[in-house]
């Protein structure tokens, strides 16, 4: 299976202007195992996988207010 290139994680919010920040590994796994909705079908809930990944793919939190400034 293909690893993505980045991880984006974006939020919309209403008159805000547009945000970009790497966040570190260890945000970015929260973020993560936030949203696995079979973790608990996976070895160890997927958390090895997912720190793996981390390892090498970067990770940004984005903040828009319209797809024009994305």
């Amino acid at each position: 299976m293909p690893e993505p290139g980045m991880i984006p994680f974006p939020r919309y919010r209403k008159n805000g202007s547009i945000t970009l920040e790497r966040l570190s590994p260890a945000q970015t796994c929260l973020r993560l195992m936030a949203c696995i909705v079979n973790a608990r079908n996976l070895p160890e809930y997927g958390f090895p996988r997912i720190a793996r990944l981390l390892r090498t793919v970067p990770a940004y939190a984005l903040e828009y207010s319209g797809f024009e400034q994305v």
